[in-house]
């Protein structure tokens, strides 16, 4: 299966892998050793302008490996929001448990203390 992508979240899929290699400050190679997939597909999936869309499978590996959930690397922009990644897969894992009350309290408090 091939994650459908538009060019804006293959952009964000591309550049938050990118964020996650050079903090960890490993090579394509390395990565990819590591994780279980080809240095090529970490490179496609690290360039925006790659003309083919990566496998879920290969998603799931990269996450995997990074500790990240698939939703979160394509949810949040890593580099700019100045939340861990590790710690955006936890929020988004708590609040997919809560019941639909709780997560529109979570919700609302969210953007009451965004906009304080």
């Amino acid at each position: 299966m091939v994650i459908p992508t538009t060019l804006s979240s293959k952009a964000l899929l591309a550049k938050n892998f990118r964020f996650l290699r050079h903090q960890t400050g490993m090579a394509q190679e390395d990565v990819a050793e590591a994780s279980g997939v080809s240095q090529k597909t970490v490179s496609n999936v690290e360039s925006p302008n790659s003309k083919s869309s990566p496998l879920v499978t290969n998603v799931e590996k990269l996450c995997s490996y990074y500790g990240v959930s698939p939703s979160s690397i394509l949810a949040l922009n890593f580099s700019e929001s100045g939340v861990e990644p590790q710690h955006f897969s936890e929020m988004i894992t708590q609040f997919c448990a809560l019941n639909p009350e709780r997560r529109a309290l979570v919700v609302a408090l969210a953007k009451e203390l965004a906009t304080a």
